[in-house]
């Protein structure tokens, strides 16, 4: 399992969760996260498509 911080500002953070599913590449899933952790709200890749790659 792993993670990356694709954006962070002054009131949040986009961040990439990647974890081992038997699979290469590993799944991924995307998370918003507030500044004060009281708030996360999951993404779709249709919602973090400009700040992401796809899998080469």
């Amino acid at each position: 399992m792993g993670a990356h911080v694709l954006r962070i500002d002054a009131k949040e953070a986009v961040v990439r969760v990647m974890y081992a599913a038997g699979r290469v590449p590993p799944e991924r899933c995307w998370y918003l996260v507030s500044d004060d952790n009281t708030a996360i709200r999951a993404l779709s890749f249709d919602d973090v498509k400009l700040l992401e790659s796809p899998w080469r």
